[in-house]
């Protein structure tokens, strides 16, 4: 998909960070956006910053790790749009800063949830209606490569700072992956 012009485009973990940046993108494109997130709070700030720029913006809460309330943000996608053309599954959580011998499989499944089962619900929930739409659509899915392993604490930080600055430079270039920290498939 190329031209977002008034396509409807879902971004979970569009509250803030790289989901945020997304949204501005898509908005500037001439995309209506529906951000889904936990907070309610965030949700609300990042739509006023969005409507402020004229852009058309619906807020949904949504915990990605529940498929039920995956399936009702696209019910609700198409109750307000009639149809999605694109999802962003960035929802994500880091694990906890430690070793993989300290963290405890309750951390380790809070992880898996979110940043595996999380996008597989958005892949699933909204492939099917995007195969049924019959219309061109579009799946990203973005991931980092540091999600499913914890690194060395003191590592975390070096690692963070020196490619913070690459996701800020890549993250806007045509929605396509940057190396080292994120990645865009199309489905």
């Amino acid at each position: 998909m190329q031209d977002f012009n008034a396509k409807v485009v879902v971004i979970t973990g569009g509250a803030t960070g790289i989901g945020f940046a997304f949204a501005k993108q898509f908005a500037q494109h001439g995309a209506r956006i529906i951000l889904a997130a936990r907070r309610r709070e965030r949700l609300d700030e990042a739509a006023a910053i969005l409507a402020a720029s004229g852009t058309e913006v619906r807020v949904f809460e949504c915990d990605v790790t529940q498929r039920g309330q995956v399936e009702a943000l696209a019910d609700f996608a198409w109750g307000e749009f009639g149809r999605a053309d694109a999802i962003v599954n960035n929802a994500g959580v880091l694990p906890t800063l430690s070793t993989v011998i300290e963290t405890s499989m309750d951390e380790v499944q809070r992880v898996f949830d979110v940043d595996f089962f999380g996008v597989w619900n958005g892949v699933s929930v909204f492939g099917q209606r995007f195969i049924a739409q019959r219309t061109p659509a579009a799946i990203y899915n973005v991931g980092s490569e540091n999600c499913f392993f914890n690194a060395v604490p003191s590592m975390s930080k070096r690692k963070g700072e020196r490619y913070g600055n690459k996701t800020k430079i890549h993250k806007y270039r045509s929605f396509r992956s940057c190396r080292n920290c994120c990645y865009l498939n199309i489905v």
